[in-house]
Order: structure tokens, then sequence, then C-alpha cells
């Protein structure tokens, strides 16, 4: 009956978390024993959670992925955040894929130093008008500008 009942109480406590965010699965069952439950039925219920659909590693490496290259950050960065929200390794590659390109980040931080300078603009605002800020013409004017010397 202790068992029954210590599994109801990790399955309930689980669902609490999973309806906060999102989380990996091996993720899930160390936030569960950090909570006061026992390993093996953190282990058991995560897996569940799994089976249930509730967690599912793959699209949670891509969600992180998309999530922290939004902000900026680089492979590198994103990579040890993949390793800390533990995140099996094997997904790391596939979830990295969706990473934008190098050079489309460069256009963004010229465009974004060009506004700031030129307009008076606040980097907060040049970061949420982004989308409709037309970068490709403004390449070569704050590549000359920007590296080279007058």
């Amino acid at each position: 009956m202790k068992a029954e009942e210590a599994r109801e109480r990790a399955k309930a406590r689980a669902l609490r978390l999973l309806e906060k965010r999102d989380y990996s699965k091996a993720e899930l069952a160390a936030k569960l024993v950090e909570k006061g439950e026992d390993p093996a039925e953190a282990e058991a219920v995560s897996e569940r959670m799994a089976e249930l659909g509730f967690v599912n590693d793959e699209n949670y490496a891509g969600m992180v992925v998309r999530h922290y290259a939004a902000k900026g950050y680089g492979r590198a960065r994103i990579r040890e955040e993949l390793r800390r929200r533990r995140v099996p390794r094997e997904l790391w590659d596939a979830a990295l894929c969706e990473l934008p390109e190098q050079a489309d980040t460069v256009e963004r931080l010229l465009a974004a130093k060009a506004l700031i300078s030129n307009q008076g603009c606040s980097a907060k605002r040049v970061i949420n008008r982004w989308p409709t800020i037309p970068v490709a013409p403004m390449i070569p004017t704050l590549y000359f500008s920007t590296f080279l010397p007058p």
C-alpha cells in the first residue's frame, strides 16, 4: 500500500511540475528526487510520463535550441544548456540543425549596431523591431563603416 501511495504522490508531483514547464525525462526524474521522491519511483514516473506523451526529449531538445538561439546564444552555449537540462546526447545533433546560420546572426548584430548608432535607438527597441528591419541592403555600408578605417 505504501509503494502505491508513493507512486501516486510522485505522479501527482510530476504532473504539477509539467503544468509549469517542459522537462526532459532525466531532468524530470532529477527534479522529483530533489523534491523528496524515491529515485526508483522518480525514474518510473518519468518513464511513464514519456510513455503517455507528457515528456518528449526530442521535442524538448528542439525547443531549448530555438529558445536560446532566439536569445542570440551560439552553438557551444546551447550545447551546454542541453547538457545542463539533461537532454540525451544522441538528440543534440538533430536539435542543433535548427540553429540559424552564423551569417544570419552576424547580419542581425550589424543591423542592430547600425540602428543604434545611426538612429539613436535603444538595443531593446532594435531587437523588438527585428522582423521589420531590412538587413541585406545595409550590409555593405555597415561593413565598411564598422570594420574599415575612414
